[in-house]
This record gives structure tokens, sequence and C-alpha cells, in this order.
């Protein structure tokens, strides 16, 4: 089993990472060989490959190769098998071939070596048509890949590392995937029904944390945001469900200790938010920015409605003339106002100076990192594109 690494120092993580396995599905006919795979790699990497051809250890796969890559920080095992009936269901299509490949990613920066595994494979193999990946069950369909993957102006939020479940009949929400990225998997228990997504929505936050910076040891206070304080406690070292968790669980607990109910019901409310990596500001920046245009009709359609409100964010320096430290601020939309809208502060500000709660100001497109709509179901952002449309229709837009 996968131990927590005692010998860094690091409260939380692992001494070594899970594996990741994914499975290219090639939409071709025939078993393609050890050298035209090798091949087609090495031309898209640019750089001389080391495959080792080695005895299959199962049955089922037709080769079964090592390889080693310059700027892949570990090897590859890669083979070859038949599709099941299931996965080519889940693709739609009616035949092809399996190129299965298993790594550990580098758990000092996972989600670079994860996209760039993801390049290599539909880069080198135009005929890859999706890759699945085992550990979370998700299946990447070939526009998604070229969209989000081989693209140099987008990649995919960090959760795609992970996922996370709500275990209903256990009042339990925790993650699978993060010990791939040599981090402890981390749990909520006791979570009532209603304040389920909100717990998701915390535990996806703190683990896209942990892989900027570390997680406070055992007990000691975390602070997520404004107000918003937590801390962790050992699975092993609580009374909790009988629940076989993938190797070492921290659970998120109030600094007390028990389920934080204060701050996930504080969320389901719109009322506190998280913060984000620097990688996920600038992404979400990008992201929220190209689609201004669905806020404004959004603001536009809530309008004074008490049960939903929208919301975007903006960077303020943290004292007059800092151009370094940036505090990215809540303000809740009152009013449209041609391209813009009229905002206020929907909370005190932690260290940017000169500015109180219900604080109003325009905001436009350039300003803003982020947006959140809050509905009566919960929150939803620019990951959420869909269920933003779908309540729009809703609000008779």
């Amino acid at each position: 089993m996968t131990t927590l690494d005692q010998d860094k120092a690091l409260p939380w993580r692992l001494d070594i990472p899970e594996p990741t396995d994914l499975h290219a599905l090639l939409t071709i006919e025939g078993v393609p060989d050890r050298e035209q795979i090798g091949q087609a790699i090495a031309t898209f990497a640019g750089e001389t490959i080391d495959a080792v051809p080695m005895d299959a250890p199962q049955e089922f796969m037709a080769w079964f190769m090592r390889m080693s890559i310059r700027g892949l920080p570990s090897d590859l095992a890669i083979w070859i098998e038949h599709p099941s009936d299931d996965l080519l269901g889940i693709a739609e299509v009616d035949g092809g071939i399996v190129l299965g490949v298993q790594t550990m990613l580098n758990a000092d920066d996972p989600l670079t070596h994860f996209v760039n595994l993801f390049r290599l494979i539909a880069g080198s193999l135009p005929e890859v048509c999706g890759i699945g990946d085992l550990v979370t069950g998700r299946w990447h369909p070939r526009e998604v890949i070229d969209n989000y993957y081989l693209s140099d102006e987008t990649e995919p939020a960090e959760d795609v590392l992970w996922v996370t479940h709500h275990l209903h009949d256990h009042g339990v929400v925790c993650t699978n995937g993060l010990a791939r990225c040599g981090r402890a998997e981390l749990a909520m228990i006791d979570v009532p029904d209603e304040d389920a997504a909100s717990a998701v929505n915390l535990i996806d936050g703190v683990a896209a944390l942990s892989l900027e910076s570390s997680l406070p040891e055992v007990g000691v206070a975390m602070e997520l945001g404004h107000e918003v304080t937590v801390s962790l406690r050992d699975w092993e070292q609580l009374p909790t469900p009988d629940i076989p968790m993938h190797g070492p669980c921290g659970i998120i607990t109030a600094v007390d200790g028990g389920f934080p109910a204060d701050v996930v019901q504080r969320m389901r409310q719109g009322d506190a938010t998280i913060a984000r990596t620097m990688r996920s500001t600038r992404r979400r920046a990008v992201s929220a920015r190209d689609t201004w245009d669905l806020v404004l009709t959004v603001a536009r359609l809530i309008g004074q409605r008490d049960d939903a409100a929208c919301l975007v964010q903006v960077p303020y320096a943290a004292e007059a003339g800092d151009d370094g430290r940036r505090e990215h601020l809540w303000f809740r939309i009152v009013e449209q106002e041609g391209d813009g809208v009229i905002a206020e502060l929907a909370h005190a500000p932690r260290v940017a100076q000169g500015l109180t709660p219900g604080h109003r100001e325009t905001i436009v497109r350039d300003d803003i990192t982020d947006w959140l709509v809050m509905t009566p179901i919960g929150p939803l952002g620019t990951d959420d594109i869909d269920a933003v449309h779908d309540f729009v229709d809703q609000l008779g837009g």
C-alpha cells in the first residue's frame, strides 16, 4: 500500500505515486507492430526513444514494450489489446484496437505531465478517436483532446486528474485519483445530502491547492478564503464509514473537528468562496472573458431575484501602488450598464485597502478573472457552461 512520505516532511504527500493507466482507442484494422507505434511516437516527440520489447505480462496483450522518452520524467509501459464491447459503445465506433499506456506522473507537476501524455499519444497517432482514463473512468473524445490537450491556448482544469464521488448511502464525499499525483486522497464525512454539491466543490478546491503548495499537518487550521477555515484529520484515526480508501486519506473538517457545516452551507448560499491556484486563475480568466456576453445575459435575467445572483471576480493590489500581490475580490452584479455591469463588493477584503462590503463600481470584460452564477441548486461557473445555458432557459432567456 502507498504510504505517506515521512522523509520529505511534506504533509499528505505519498512516498510513491500510484500508476496512471490510459487506453487509447485507434480506429484501424489489424494489429500495429511495435516498430510502427515506436516510430510514430519518436517522430512526434522529435527525440530518440529507447524502446525495449518485453514479454507480455497478460495474455490479452498482443505485445508489450517499455519506452523511455527524453522530456518525460517516467518510463512508459506500452501494449496493444483488443477493445471491449463497452469501450466501443462509449466511443460509438464499430471496431478498432487499444493502445494501453501505464506510467507514474511527476508528483511535482502532475497536470503538465498528464497533458503531455495525451499530447504524445494523440499527436503521434491521428487514428486515436479518444482516450480512456482508467483511474477516473472518464472518456476523453478526440474533439476534447484537440481542444484542451493539443491546443497551445487552453488546458484542462486540475480536477481532470481525479474524480470526486458522493457516496450517498454513507454520507461521504471523497476523491479518487490524487494518489497518482503523489497526494493523499481527500474526503468529508457526515455530509448532508443538501450540502453534497458544495462539499464536492470544497474538496476539489483543496485538492487543486494541494498540487501547488503543501497542505498543513493534521489539526492545523487552513485558511482557504475570507473567513473560510478548515483543517485535516487522518482517515485511519477517526471513526469513519467502512469504505475501502485507495491509500492514505485526509478528512476535511472544521478546525475543532467534525463536519465543517458553516463553511459548506455558506458556500451553498454563495456567501463564501475558496482560493484558487495561480494556474487555475490564469485559465479561468481567459474563459471568463470569452464568455462575458453570457454573464451579461444571466445578470439581466436574474435582475433583483432573491434566489439567484451573478458574481464577478476582480483582482486588486494588496496595497496602493503594489504591483505584486493581488487579492481577487468578488462583486455581486446589481445592474447591467451597456457592455459592463455595476457591481457591489460582496465581502470584506483581507489585504486590499480602501474597500468595504457594499462598495460599488463599474466592471467590464477585461477587469474580471472569473464569474459565478449562484442558483437554487448551487454555484455554476465557467466549467458549467451547458448548465448555465439551461438555467438561462429556465429564466426565460
